[in-house]
């Protein structure tokens, strides 16, 4: 009975194996992942970075289910991801050993796949990881065509997206009523989009809060003297020995209370000693007089026993 009991909960143990993700899914679930690339191959491991992973794989957990038809948990996407890092890292391996080889020809340095899928996982992988680092000297120096057009493209096109980035939110920000200013409308913006559970080191490169500013009336990045009439420094130097004055008027009469509640504090203190050296006094003769009468009261007793023994044999002679 308990080995049949054995082998049904090892039988419960067994994972449950899931169907084979097809062509369709390997490529809609790949570029979900890059969409996320920037979270989920960040090398922190720190405790908002994980949190941030952990959302961005229910994100996408959430968006392939959307899509697909068969039932994919957050592990097994998770292992089919490291799975295909793992034969992308296995097959450009395989390619840098072919290079090596003996023979002649031509070599390629574009790294290029069978399978498309391990050309998206090479896209959303950080490349150096896979390839190394570029090396300039002996025979691994490649050389490499940049294309500073393409270049200065891509610059353009970021600066592009920025643009339109913050004309976005420009228009979703509320208008701005007569009587609120610009720094209060930054102000409600910035407090209406505190997270500090999402706070990062990175976040303190950026601009100082309006909260945190400090006002800048009357500042000057110079700091240069500022000249003043002589009148005014000596208005100001009276005005100086009188608060000083004050406070050492104040002083003084805190130290002189503090001296009077000391010598009160110290009568009060030799009266009570004085009390209680009267009342010790007073118990010390008290006792003496107590002993004074016990022993009063044994020589009485005494006496009564002797008289009581001449009467007895004075009594005893008569009769005989």
């Amino acid at each position: 009975m308990n080995g049949m009991k054995m082998n049904e909960n090892e039988a419960k143990r067994v994972r449950e194996r899931s169907a084979n993700f097809t062509a369709d899914e390997k490529i809609l679930l790949l570029n979900l992942i890059s969409k996320h690339k920037s979270v989920i191959e960040c090398k922190k491991t720190d405790q908002i970075t994980s949190k941030e992973k952990d959302l961005a794989w229910d994100n996408i957990q959430n968006e392939f289910q959307m899509c697909s038809k068969v039932y994919r948990t957050k592990e097994s996407i998770k292992k089919f991801y490291e799975n295909k890092k793992r034969d992308t890292r296995k097959a450009a391996a395989a390619d840098r050993a072919e290079k090596f080889k003996t023979g002649g020809g031509q070599i390629e340095d574009t790294l290029k796949f069978s399978d498309p899928t391990l050309e998206l996982t090479m896209a959303i992988m950080n490349k150096k990881s896979v390839s190394g680092l570029h090396n300039p000297f002996d025979d691994d120096l490649s050389e490499e065509n940049v294309n500073v057009g393409d270049a200065l493209n891509l610059n353009n096109d970021e600066l592009l997206f920025v643009f339109e980035e913050h004309k976005e939110m420009a228009e979703q920000s509320p208008p701005s009523t007569p009587n609120e200013t610009p720094v209060s409308s930054a102000r409600k913006r910035i407090h209406e989009k505190d997270d500090w559970a999402s706070y990062k080191a990175v976040d303190l490169k950026k601009q100082t809060s309006c909260k945190l500013r400090q006002p800048k009336a009357n500042w000057t990045s110079r700091r240069r003297p500022v000249v003043t009439e002589s009148g005014n420094l000596a208005l100001q130097y009276e005005k100086l020995a009188e608060v000083k004055a004050e406070i050492a008027n104040e002083q003084l009469t805190s130290i002189k209370e503090e001296k009077t509640e000391r010598g009160l504090k110290l009568e009060i203190l030799k009266l009570e000693k004085e009390q209680k050296l009267l009342k010790f006094k007073q118990l010390k003769e008290e006792i003496e007089l107590k002993n004074q009468s016990f022993q009063l009261d044994i020589q009485s007793k005494q006496l009564d026993i002797e008289i009581k023994k001449l009467q007895l044999e004075y009594f005893s002679k008569k009769a005989t």
